[in-house]
């Protein structure tokens, strides 16, 4: 484990969502406040995308722990393929109805009672959906009835779509319109900048009790974003994989070559990238490291024997 050799006392590269790491980059900051702002202020709907691996879940997560820290109730509904009667079912059942009734006009006046009576108690009842952009837009028109629960003071029900950019082509979809209005606030998380790789990587690896600086070298780094496109989550499947061989390696720097290796056994190396040239899909706000870095990318890709027309 190479959390001993570099004197760690967790690992800080894992691919779970744990809040101590959040990152919060100045956009991610503003967008942070602009959710804790719609859903403490009682606006409705509110809408987090990105693409997969941006961060999504662990900003969710850091949300949550202050609604509930606030005075708030937050239920999580993961499973969003579901049938309108079916969602209703569990949404209610996530807030922590057991009796739920069979019919619909009661279970909605149940779900009314239990609204008001939050609200007297000063709580923020909020409902998350996981997977949003999975829904049917017959759920997605029951979601918006849902926020018809109100007072003068805000909508009693804060509901969270949580989804993959997917969920943009969804809501533009004819017959929507007014579900659309409905949205208070939305947050598009995206890659990581070049400039912002370096700081995030400090972060994790102080939160993780580190005794010794961030291993990477400047170039690590650089081919590292290439490598990532900027996706949080694929930095930290990368870097936990160069940790992993230079502690086999016995040592104490993370170079250019590791990143190649860990990048390759991940499945990650473009065709192009492997001889040291342009990667064939340069999508993203990651650019390939200069010319004079290339080399580093170049020799690596030597020293592992890959086949093919010379860089």
């Amino acid at each position: 484990m190479y959390e001993e050799f570099f004197g760690l006392s967790q690992s800080p590269f894992l691919p779970t969502p744990d809040p101590q790491f959040l990152y919060l980059t100045n956009a991610r900051r503003e967008g942070l406040a602009g959710l804790m702002c719609a859903l403490l202020g009682r606006r409705g709907i509110t809408v987090l995308t990105g693409e997969a691996g941006t961060g999504k879940t662990i900003l969710l997560r850091a949300v949550l722990e202050s609604i509930s820290a606030l005075r708030g109730q937050v239920s999580v509904v993961f499973h969003p393929t579901l049938a309108p009667a079916e969602f209703l079912e569990l949404a209610l059942l996530e807030l922590g109805m057991r009796d739920v009734p069979s019919s619909k006009a009661r279970r909605l006046l149940e779900l009314r009672e239990f609204l008001f009576q939050k609200h007297a108690q000063g709580r923020v009842v909020v409902l998350v959906v996981e997977e949003a952009h999975k829904l049917c837009p017959e759920v997605l028109e029951e979601i918006r009835l849902l926020t018809n629960f109100e007072t003068e003071a805000g909508k009693l029900l804060q509901i969270l779509l949580v989804a993959q950019n997917e969920l943009d082509v969804l809501l533009s979809r004819p017959g929507l319109e007014r579900l659309r209005q409905r949205i208070a606030y939305r947050l598009t998380l995206k890659p990581l900048e070049a400039s912002e790789i370096a700081p995030y990587l400090r972060h994790r690896w102080s939160r993780a009790g580190a005794a010794c600086v961030l291993p990477l070298s400047d170039d690590a780094i650089d081919y590292l974003g290439m490598f990532s496109k900027g996706i949080p989550r694929v930095i930290n499947a990368i870097c936990d994989q160069a940790l992993a061989l230079v502690c086999r390696q016995g040592v104490r720097g993370v170079w250019p070559e590791h990143i190649v290796m860990a990048a390759r056994d991940l499945n990650l190396c473009p065709a192009a990238a492997q001889e040291g040239g342009e990667p064939a899909d340069r999508a993203g706000p990651i650019a390939m490291p200069a010319p004079g870095r290339r080399l580093a990318l170049a020799k690596a890709a030597r020293s592992l024997r890959w086949q093919g027309e010379p860089g």
